[in-house]
């Protein structure tokens, strides 16, 4: 995690950031940063890539858990259910953090997600 902040960023650069990483909130975990990435500045992009990467993050394990669950005829849930519960109530705060640290106008790195866009 970048622990730098940068003050000379405008207001609209870091709004997109925040709506980037606050976008699963209001129905749209996917939509709101890849719209950053294609029409934001350059900050708000760095932080659309991380949202998407941790928003993709918690898709899979979704999928994942659904999968566990069918292939073990509904025992899968046992597990699947409370892990996956954890990790998206971790995620969700993690975003909260991540659009506060954005606010200020630093770089926010989320823990424990694939880094699937570079």
């Amino acid at each position: 995690m970048n622990e730098t902040t940068d003050p000379t960023l405008d207001q609209s650069a870091r709004a997109q950031a925040v709506f980037a990483h606050l976008g699963h909130f209001v129905g749209l975990p996917l939509l709101a940063p890849i719209l950053i990435l294609m029409l934001g500045e350059p900050f708000a992009k760095r932080q659309a890539r991380e949202a998407l990467n941790a928003h993709i993050s918690v898709l899979l394990l979704g999928v994942v858990c659904v999968v566990g669950t069918v292939v073990t005829l509904g025992l899968g849930v046992l597990v699947a259910a409370p892990v996956f519960a954890v990790y998206a109530l971790v995620e969700a705060i993690a975003s909260i953090q991540a659009a506060l640290r954005a606010w200020e106008g630093a770089d926010y790195a989320y823990p424990a997600i694939a880094r699937i866009f570079n």
